[in-house]
């Protein structure tokens, strides 16, 4: 489909659109390697593959073959688009602002972006049931998303980055007075990794705590990043 758009799209384009090497591309298209899972997930996200043609491919590069009835029980591409695309999430916090309005034009104009993206992220999370319409206002029911532990991978993986590149963008479009973007860099043991992502997790929840407020004018986004720098010494 993209070589018939454009002629000259090459291999090392595709590859570049895939996240992955021309050369490894060139061989899982010639058979001469295989598809591990890993990379499995990886193309079939970028490439935006529905989320249970997702877990049918997986099933089928483990030899295995999924009952009907377990397809039906992963997540549907509903679930998956409300926790991978940020718009739903966002949402979500918009209602709890002072001066919320639940029409689709007003809420793609606080969030930047189009009125059939608000309306369509409107009508998701209204079947998921995380909202309720009564009377043109709309409410949260505080209900929460059931996932299984495979496809979410991928869709919280589309979801930080999402994240990371609207705090890219923030960077020039923001006032340094409406934001804090900040890092540090220090020596870690590997084996504290698990203590030292309990230590963020309780962060994060004493943080969202301490800033419930119901005088919120706007939605905010937290990101913390804890990742190696160094490259792992044999």
């Amino acid at each position: 489909m993209r070589r018939a758009k454009n002629p000259a799209y090459s291999l090392r384009a595709f590859a570049r659109a895939l996240g992955i090497g021309s050369g490894r591309l060139s061989e899982f298209l010639s058979g001469r390697r295989r598809l591990t899972e890993k990379t499995a997930l990886k193309v079939s996200e970028r490439l935006g593959v529905a989320p249970k043609l997702q877990m049918k491919l997986i099933s089928e590069l483990r030899g295995e073959r999924v009952p009907a009835d377990d397809l039906r029980r992963q997540l549907s591409d509903d679930e998956f688009c409300a926790i991978a695309d940020w718009e739903h999430f966002a949402i979500l916090s918009l209602i709890a602002t002072i001066d919320f309005d639940p029409r689709p034009v007003a809420i793609a104009r606080r969030l930047g972006i189009s009125a059939a993206a608000a309306t369509k992220a409107l009508g998701r999370l209204k079947r998921l049931n995380l909202i309720a319409e009564s009377e043109g206002a709309i409410s949260r029911t505080c209900l929460p998303l059931q996932t299984t532990h495979e496809i979410p991978s991928a869709a919280i993986r589309r979801s930080h980055r999402q994240s990371l590149e609207r705090a890219i963008e923030a960077l020039d479009a923001v006032p340094l007075d409406r934001r804090d973007i900040t890092s540090i860099t220090l020596a870690f043991d590997p084996a504290d990794l698990v203590a030292a992502k309990a230590a963020l997790k309780r962060f994060r929840r004493h943080f969202s705590r301490q800033f419930a407020t119901e005088r919120a004018t706007e939605v905010y986004e937290l990101n913390l990043q804890l990742v190696p720098v160094t490259r792992r010494s044999e």
